[in-house]
């Protein structure tokens, strides 16, 4: 699993790859539980410089450009020869007071990212522009695809128990379903996972990312539920 990344981001790499899907391909955007005050984060991560026209990267530079392709050209220059080797995880029990304090510990880190004092509290000015930008964005994402004849499928995968009961439900509101009825028609299929009780603590690495096993779960059932067949 990668970690999420911005709905500008996500566009870029819509744009740039598009040209190598067909009409009627199914575009799969996956979101965050806040994805919805992500919208105007354009710093995207230096990893992007490797798959992206360097022209569609917001503030992009070429020193950091050169600089990456060095690193995925000749990584035993920049990482440890054993940690190439040892890239398959290994499956660890994790106890259910571990899932408790990860979700704590990524709410406190979400909330000081967004500057929220409280999240039962209004959206400060920041974040309601921030609001407004995301939406904008997914929108010009659902437009992109739907005047290209491909189908936008707005995914929100799972998280633990320990992650959901963090989520008093006027927060999955307004950060999740109230931002996706703003954006997804009739025509925009939202396949909402969150709290899918088919996840078990054993599916996910943490109390917000699923496991290798989880994942091809989760990838299995997307697909089911999107007619695709496997």
């Amino acid at each position: 699993a990668m970690a999420p990344q911005t709905l500008v981001a996500d566009f870029e790499i819509l744009r740039n790859y598009s040209c190598f899907l067909k009409k009627g391909a199914i575009v799969i955007v996956p979101l965050c539980p806040f994805s919805s005050l992500g919208g105007s984060n354009d710093n995207l991560a230096d990893k992007y410089y490797t798959v992206l026209n360097i022209a569609s990267i917001p503030h992009a530079s070429f020193r950091r450009k050169q600089e990456q392709l060095q690193i995925k050209q000749n990584p035993w220059r920049y990482y440890p020869l054993a940690q190439l080797l040892s890239r398959k995880s290994k499956a660890k029990d994790i106890d259910k007071k571990t899932f408790e304090a990860d979700a704590k510990m990524r709410m406190e880190s979400w909330r000081k990212e967004f500057s929220i004092i409280r999240f039962s509290d209004s959206l400060s000015l920041v974040n309601q522009d921030s609001y407004k930008d995301g939406v904008e964005i997914l929108r010009k994402m659902i437009d992109f695809c739907e005047e290209r004849e491909f189908r936008p499928v707005l995914v929100m995968p799972p998280v633990s128990e320990a992650m959901r009961m963090q989520f008093a439900p006027e927060m999955k509101a307004l950060f999740i379903y109230e931002f996706v009825s703003e954006v997804a028609g009739e025509k925009t299929l939202f396949l909402d996972y969150f709290a899918d009780e088919r996840f078990m603590d054993f599916d996910f690495q943490n109390s917000f990312i699923l496991n290798a096993a989880g994942a091809k779960k989760f990838t299995e059932i997307v697909l089911k539920e999107m007619g695709v067949e496997i």
